[in-house]
């Protein structure tokens, strides 16, 4: 019996490993979904999987549907694009990152759907409960990881789900998102910046996130890496802004190499704004080096001319920090 594994158990799934769904032998040609759900005794053995109950399925047949205490299960009559699933083990098989984004548009706010394809098309991942022991404290902690996908890849995922419900909500999402973030904040960060008025952001061109700059050969041959990537980056603009997060940014000996990572992108013609976590949970605050920005990339800022955009940017403000 085939079992689908699918919406919030797929997140899950892709969050706790780390792999890479790239290469398209993990990729099934399988293009309806049984029938029916799996019988107990198989939907017991993903346990091994490591995954929260219920666990969320999908079924191809209505009439099938019932309830149990191990299963959400859904319904999707229609044939799926090939290679929407990946199989994970016999007879078990997770929907890959580009159908579990489209997925969630129909299940999560919309600023939380841009959020999720930043995580999808980033390098990090949300732990499943947001925290992660560490000496005895709960402390965020975000391990690099290999991309899941990318804009891209979801793009062209989307454009074959036409005149399905949820697709529009999820290209719409798409052209917020961008790939490469390293961490939920600079996805915040980015976001803040660069959503449109309307949605609560400052409406101001998109980076390009963690670029690679490379230094002159005078700077190289003082410099300890031949690459330095950045955080966010205008080229266009000789303008980087780094986010300075508390747990990369402790000790004298960390701020001297910070110091000596700046004045080496200074030397290349750079224009480089450090941004603290503070300072961007600051609305005035934060505020006041937008308008920094803004300068150094040539843009307007026109904020103060849309109505009600304060009370925009504070509801934008507390989707990104205050609810999960």
């Amino acid at each position: 019996m085939e079992l689908f594994i699918t919406h919030e158990s797929a997140l899950e799934y892709w969050r706790d490993n780390d792999i890479t769904p790239d290469n398209l032998a993990y990729r099934q040609r399988k293009r309806m979904a049984p029938a029916k759900p799996a019988s107990h005794s198989v939907l017991k053995q993903t346990h091994s999987l490591g995954l929260s109950l219920p666990i969320n399925i999908t079924i191809s047949l209505k009439e099938s549907r019932h309830k149990t205490s191990l299963a959400r299960i859904h319904v999707f009559s229609l044939p799926f694009p090939e290679g929407c699933f990946i199989r994970v083990s016999e007879g078990v098989y997770v929907a890959s990152p580009e159908l579990c984004f489209f997925q969630m548009a129909n299940k999560l706010p919309f600023i939380k759907l841009i959020e999720l394809g930043f995580e999808l098309c980033g390098f990090y991942p949300i732990p499943r409960n947001g925290y992660v022991k560490e000496k005895g404290a709960n402390k965020k902690a975000f391990d690099v990881r290999r991309l899941r996908t990318s804009t891209k890849k979801l793009a062209a995922f989307l454009e074959r789900m036409k005149g399905i419900a949820g697709q529009r909500q999820a290209l719409r999402a798409l052209n917020y998102i961008l790939d490469r973030s390293a961490s939920p904040m600079e996805t915040k960060l980015t976001l803040l910046l660069t959503l449109p008025y309307r949605l609560g952001g400052f409406g101001l061109p998109k980076p390009k996130l963690n670029d690679g700059v490379n230094p002159s050969k005078k700077v190289l041959r003082n410099a300890s890496q031949s690459v330095f990537v950045c955080d966010l980056c205008w080229p266009e603009a000789d303008l980087i802004v780094e986010y300075d997060s508390e747990k990369f940014h402790e000790g004298a000996r960390r701020i001297t190499k910070d110091s000596k990572r700046r004045n080496a992108l200074i030397s290349t013609g750079k224009q480089v704004i450090s941004i603290t976590k503070d300072e961007i949970k600051i609305i005035n605050q934060f505020e006041d080096l937008v308008e920094l920005i803004a300068i150094n990339l040539g843009a307007r800022l026109r904020h103060s001319e849309c109505q009600g955009f304060l009370q925009k940017h504070m509801k934008l403000h507390h989707l990104l920090f205050h609810t999960e």
